[in-house]
Protein backbone atom coordinates (compact mmCIF):
# COMPACT_ATOMS: atom_id res chain seq x y z
CA UNK A 1 0.00 0.00 0.00
CA UNK A 2 1.31 3.55 -0.93
CA UNK A 3 4.65 1.43 -2.21
CA UNK A 4 7.39 3.03 0.29
CA UNK A 5 5.38 4.16 3.38
CA UNK A 6 5.86 0.44 5.86
CA UNK A 7 9.31 0.79 4.89
CA UNK A 8 9.63 4.70 5.74
CA UNK A 9 9.27 5.77 9.60
CA UNK A 10 6.81 8.11 8.58
CA UNK A 11 5.11 6.01 6.71
CA UNK A 12 5.06 3.77 9.17
CA UNK A 13 3.53 6.57 11.62
CA UNK A 14 1.01 6.99 9.13
CA UNK A 15 -0.17 4.14 8.68
CA UNK A 16 -0.53 3.06 12.79
CA UNK A 17 -2.24 5.93 13.23
CA UNK A 18 -4.98 5.06 9.99
CA UNK A 19 -5.59 2.04 11.86
CA UNK A 20 -6.11 3.47 15.08
CA UNK A 21 -8.97 5.14 13.08
CA UNK A 22 -10.56 2.39 11.86
CA UNK A 23 -10.12 0.48 14.97
CA UNK A 24 -11.06 2.92 17.68
CA UNK A 25 -14.28 3.83 14.52
CA UNK A 26 -13.10 7.39 14.85
CA UNK A 27 -14.51 8.65 11.23
CA UNK A 28 -16.99 7.40 9.50
CA UNK A 29 -15.78 3.96 7.51
CA UNK A 30 -17.00 4.77 4.07
CA UNK A 31 -15.38 8.15 3.97
CA UNK A 32 -12.16 6.72 5.51
CA UNK A 33 -12.12 3.92 2.87
CA UNK A 34 -12.28 6.21 0.03
CA UNK A 35 -10.11 8.80 0.97
CA UNK A 36 -7.50 5.90 1.09
CA UNK A 37 -8.12 5.11 -2.13
CA UNK A 38 -7.87 8.75 -3.96
CA UNK A 39 -4.68 8.97 -1.85
CA UNK A 40 -3.40 5.67 -3.01
CA UNK A 41 -4.60 7.13 -7.02
CA UNK A 42 -2.48 10.28 -6.00
CA UNK A 43 0.76 7.88 -4.60
CA UNK A 44 0.37 6.28 -7.75
CA UNK A 45 0.16 9.55 -10.04
CA UNK A 46 2.76 11.37 -8.07
CA UNK A 47 6.07 12.53 -9.40
CA UNK A 48 7.93 12.35 -5.61
CA UNK A 49 8.78 9.23 -4.05
CA UNK A 50 9.42 11.11 -0.68
CA UNK A 51 6.50 10.40 1.80
CA UNK A 52 6.38 13.18 3.38
CA UNK A 53 5.96 15.24 -0.16
CA UNK A 54 3.50 12.93 -1.01
CA UNK A 55 1.21 12.90 2.15
CA UNK A 56 1.62 16.87 2.43
CA UNK A 57 0.75 17.15 -1.74
CA UNK A 58 -2.45 15.17 -1.19
CA UNK A 59 -5.63 17.51 -0.77
CA UNK A 60 -7.23 17.20 2.53
CA UNK A 61 -10.42 19.79 2.54
CA UNK A 62 -13.23 17.00 1.51
CA UNK A 63 -12.06 14.92 4.30
CA UNK A 64 -10.81 17.00 7.00
CA UNK A 65 -12.53 17.80 10.27
CA UNK A 66 -14.63 14.08 9.88
CA UNK A 67 -13.94 12.71 13.42
CA UNK A 68 -16.76 11.50 15.05
CA UNK A 69 -18.00 13.29 18.52
CA UNK A 70 -16.89 16.80 18.43
CA UNK A 71 -14.21 18.54 21.18
CA UNK A 72 -16.51 20.41 23.87
CA UNK A 73 -15.59 24.41 24.22
CA UNK A 74 -15.44 24.83 27.51
CA UNK A 75 -13.15 28.06 28.12
CA UNK A 76 -11.35 30.30 25.42
CA UNK A 77 -9.17 28.68 23.19
CA UNK A 78 -5.46 29.33 22.12
CA UNK A 79 -2.80 28.65 19.10
CA UNK A 80 0.36 29.17 19.44
CA UNK A 81 2.34 30.84 16.22
CA UNK A 82 6.01 30.77 14.98
CA UNK A 83 8.02 33.55 13.48
CA UNK A 84 11.74 32.03 13.14
CA UNK A 85 13.38 35.37 11.25
CA UNK A 86 12.39 39.09 11.98
CA UNK A 87 13.00 40.12 8.45
CA UNK A 88 10.47 41.56 6.61
CA UNK A 89 11.62 40.82 3.21
CA UNK A 90 11.83 37.08 4.22
CA UNK A 91 8.71 34.93 2.26
CA UNK A 92 7.90 33.41 5.70
CA UNK A 93 7.74 36.47 7.67
CA UNK A 94 4.35 36.77 9.60
CA UNK A 95 1.78 36.82 6.95
CA UNK A 96 -0.68 38.68 9.25
CA UNK A 97 1.66 41.52 8.22
CA UNK A 98 0.38 44.25 5.34
CA UNK A 99 3.99 44.51 3.97
CA UNK A 100 2.87 47.68 1.90
CA UNK A 101 2.18 49.23 5.31
CA UNK A 102 5.78 48.72 6.14
CA UNK A 103 7.17 49.85 2.99
CA UNK A 104 4.63 53.02 3.20
CA UNK A 105 6.06 53.94 6.60
CA UNK A 106 9.49 53.36 5.33
CA UNK A 107 10.83 50.66 7.86
CA UNK A 108 14.94 51.52 7.61
CA UNK A 109 15.82 48.21 9.67
CA UNK A 110 14.12 44.93 10.54
CA UNK A 111 11.73 44.73 13.61
CA UNK A 112 12.27 43.48 17.41
CA UNK A 113 9.63 41.19 18.59
CA UNK A 114 8.28 43.65 20.75
CA UNK A 115 7.79 46.06 17.38
CA UNK A 116 6.02 42.81 15.79
CA UNK A 117 3.57 42.01 18.64
CA UNK A 118 2.37 45.36 18.45
CA UNK A 119 1.88 45.58 15.17
CA UNK A 120 -0.17 42.40 15.95
CA UNK A 121 -2.67 44.47 17.90
CA UNK A 122 -2.49 47.62 15.25
CA UNK A 123 -5.61 46.82 12.52
CA UNK A 124 -3.23 49.03 10.60
CA UNK A 125 -0.67 46.63 9.88
CA UNK A 126 -3.13 43.76 9.52
CA UNK A 127 -3.54 42.15 5.58
CA UNK A 128 -7.39 42.45 5.22
CA UNK A 129 -9.44 39.59 5.36
CA UNK A 130 -6.42 38.05 7.73
CA UNK A 131 -7.17 34.40 9.01
CA UNK A 132 -4.60 32.75 11.03
CA UNK A 133 -3.84 29.41 9.03
CA UNK A 134 -3.77 28.99 5.29
CA UNK A 135 -5.70 26.67 2.98
CA UNK A 136 -5.41 23.45 3.26
CA UNK A 137 -3.54 23.12 6.39
CA UNK A 138 -5.22 23.14 9.79
CA UNK A 139 -4.85 25.55 12.68
CA UNK A 140 -3.91 23.52 15.79
CA UNK A 141 -5.86 24.65 19.04
CA UNK A 142 -5.88 23.90 22.37
CA UNK A 143 -7.74 25.29 25.68
CA UNK A 144 -5.98 28.39 27.37
CA UNK A 145 -6.08 26.49 30.56
CA UNK A 146 -3.29 24.11 28.95
CA UNK A 147 -1.02 26.81 28.20
CA UNK A 148 -1.37 28.59 31.56
CA UNK A 149 -0.60 24.97 32.90
CA UNK A 150 2.59 25.45 31.53
CA UNK A 151 3.38 28.51 32.65
CA UNK A 152 2.72 27.66 35.98
CA UNK A 153 5.05 24.86 35.54
CA UNK A 154 7.64 26.86 34.43
CA UNK A 155 6.87 29.52 36.58
CA UNK A 156 6.88 32.41 34.61
CA UNK A 157 4.58 33.96 31.36
CA UNK A 158 7.44 33.99 29.01
CA UNK A 159 11.31 33.54 28.50
CA UNK A 160 13.16 30.53 26.86
CA UNK A 161 11.86 27.88 29.17
CA UNK A 162 8.81 28.41 28.81
CA UNK A 163 8.87 29.04 24.96
CA UNK A 164 10.62 25.35 25.22
CA UNK A 165 8.09 23.88 27.51
CA UNK A 166 5.80 24.60 25.08
CA UNK A 167 7.38 23.34 22.13
CA UNK A 168 7.82 19.95 23.68
CA UNK A 169 4.16 19.89 25.42
CA UNK A 170 2.52 20.80 22.27
CA UNK A 171 4.43 18.71 19.75
CA UNK A 172 5.96 21.06 17.21
CA UNK A 173 8.72 19.08 16.11
CA UNK A 174 9.72 21.02 13.46
CA UNK A 175 11.10 23.93 15.44
CA UNK A 176 13.51 21.31 17.37
CA UNK A 177 16.73 22.29 15.62
CA UNK A 178 15.07 26.28 14.98
CA UNK A 179 15.50 29.40 17.02
CA UNK A 180 11.55 30.38 16.71
CA UNK A 181 9.86 33.36 18.33
CA UNK A 182 6.80 31.90 19.87
CA UNK A 183 3.54 34.04 19.86
CA UNK A 184 0.34 33.10 22.00
CA UNK A 185 -3.08 33.94 20.03
CA UNK A 186 -6.26 33.62 22.23
CA UNK A 187 -10.34 33.81 21.48
CA UNK A 188 -12.92 34.20 23.30
CA UNK A 189 -14.84 31.10 24.13
CA UNK A 190 -18.32 32.86 22.80
CA UNK A 191 -16.57 34.06 19.39
CA UNK A 192 -15.25 30.50 18.96
CA UNK A 193 -18.95 29.21 19.09
CA UNK A 194 -19.99 31.73 16.95
CA UNK A 195 -17.51 31.56 14.03
CA UNK A 196 -18.84 27.34 14.25
CA UNK A 197 -22.42 28.38 14.76
CA UNK A 198 -22.15 30.71 11.79
CA UNK A 199 -20.66 27.88 9.35
CA UNK A 200 -17.41 30.44 9.35
CA UNK A 201 -15.09 27.56 10.28
CA UNK A 202 -15.00 23.74 10.53
CA UNK A 203 -13.52 22.09 14.05
CA UNK A 204 -12.98 18.70 15.06
CA UNK A 205 -10.39 16.67 17.32
CA UNK A 206 -7.74 15.94 14.81
CA UNK A 207 -6.82 12.69 13.15
CA UNK A 208 -3.94 11.52 10.68
CA UNK A 209 -5.77 13.03 8.08
CA UNK A 210 -5.14 16.79 9.63
CA UNK A 211 -1.69 15.62 11.08
CA UNK A 212 -0.58 15.01 7.44
CA UNK A 213 3.26 14.29 7.72
CA UNK A 214 3.76 15.22 11.03
CA UNK A 215 5.97 12.56 12.13
CA UNK A 216 5.02 12.77 15.99
CA UNK A 217 0.89 12.88 16.06
CA UNK A 218 -0.89 9.89 18.13
CA UNK A 219 -4.20 9.82 17.46
CA UNK A 220 -5.29 9.46 21.34
CA UNK A 221 -8.52 7.76 22.12
CA UNK A 222 -8.73 9.00 25.68
CA UNK A 223 -8.74 12.36 26.48
CA UNK A 224 -11.58 14.31 28.17
CA UNK A 225 -14.02 16.21 26.51
CA UNK A 226 -13.61 14.95 23.11
CA UNK A 227 -10.53 16.37 22.81
CA UNK A 228 -7.07 15.23 21.10
CA UNK A 229 -3.80 14.91 22.86
CA UNK A 230 -0.24 15.95 21.95
CA UNK A 231 2.58 13.82 22.27
CA UNK A 232 5.10 15.52 24.54
CA UNK A 233 8.27 15.60 22.10
CA UNK A 234 10.87 14.68 25.36
CA UNK A 235 9.30 11.78 27.10
CA UNK A 236 7.42 8.68 25.06
CA UNK A 237 4.90 7.86 28.07
CA UNK A 238 3.82 11.32 28.43
CA UNK A 239 1.10 12.84 27.09
CA UNK A 240 1.27 16.42 26.02
CA UNK A 241 -1.99 18.62 26.36
CA UNK A 242 -5.42 18.72 24.46
CA UNK A 243 -5.33 19.48 21.15
CA UNK A 244 -8.02 20.30 17.77
CA UNK A 245 -7.68 21.29 14.76
CA UNK A 246 -10.07 23.95 13.07
CA UNK A 247 -9.90 25.79 9.36
CA UNK A 248 -8.32 29.35 8.92
CA UNK A 249 -9.89 31.37 11.63
CA UNK A 250 -10.62 35.06 10.74
CA UNK A 251 -7.75 36.94 13.24
CA UNK A 252 -9.00 40.13 14.47
CA UNK A 253 -6.85 42.51 16.57
CA UNK A 254 -8.81 42.30 19.99
CA UNK A 255 -7.62 38.24 20.24
CA UNK A 256 -5.21 38.05 23.46
CA UNK A 257 -1.68 38.11 22.04
CA UNK A 258 1.27 37.19 24.10
CA UNK A 259 4.94 36.80 23.56
CA UNK A 260 6.05 33.12 25.07
CA UNK A 261 9.44 33.86 24.17
CA UNK A 262 11.89 32.31 21.97
CA UNK A 263 13.36 28.62 21.45
CA UNK A 264 17.06 27.82 20.89
CA UNK A 265 17.87 25.17 18.42
CA UNK A 266 18.31 21.83 20.35
CA UNK A 267 21.55 19.98 19.00
CA UNK A 268 20.72 17.10 20.51
CA UNK A 269 17.36 16.84 18.72
CA UNK A 270 14.33 14.31 20.17
CA UNK A 271 15.27 12.56 22.96
CA UNK A 272 12.03 10.32 22.12
CA UNK A 273 12.86 8.36 18.32
CA UNK A 274 10.32 7.61 15.09
CA UNK A 275 11.13 4.33 15.97
CA UNK A 276 9.71 3.91 19.49
CA UNK A 277 7.32 6.61 18.49
CA UNK A 278 5.95 3.79 15.76
CA UNK A 279 6.49 0.56 18.09
CA UNK A 280 4.07 2.90 20.82
CA UNK A 281 1.21 2.98 17.88
CA UNK A 282 1.23 -0.68 16.85
CA UNK A 283 1.01 -1.76 19.91
CA UNK A 284 2.11 -4.71 18.68
CA UNK A 285 1.00 -4.95 15.68
CA UNK A 286 3.17 -5.45 12.77
CA UNK A 287 3.17 -2.83 9.90
CA UNK A 288 2.38 -6.05 7.32
CA UNK A 289 -0.40 -7.08 8.93
CA UNK A 290 -1.92 -3.19 9.21
CA UNK A 291 -1.02 -3.13 5.74
CA UNK A 292 -2.79 -6.32 4.81
CA UNK A 293 -5.62 -5.43 7.22
CA UNK A 294 -6.25 -2.46 4.94
CA UNK A 295 -5.07 -3.31 1.43
CA UNK A 296 -8.32 -6.14 2.37
CA UNK A 297 -10.48 -3.31 2.81
CA UNK A 298 -10.18 -1.66 0.20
Amino acid sequence: MFDTFPTDPLGQVYLANIDLAITKSLIDEIELIDFLKKLEHYCNHSSSIKTESIIDGFAIQDYAFKRFKKPIIFEDVTTVISVCKLDTKDPKFLWLIDKNILNQNFLRRDPDIDMLVDWMKDADYIIPDAQIGRPNYPVWLAPKEEINNLKNKIGSSSGRALAEEVRDALGLAHLIEEKAHLIQITIKKNAFETYQSDGIIKFAAPSFIEAKSHKYFRTWTSCPQNWGRTRHLKDIKHEGVKEAVSSPIPYKTSYGIKYLGQTTNDPKGLKVTVDEHVESLLEGKDVGEVVNELRAKL
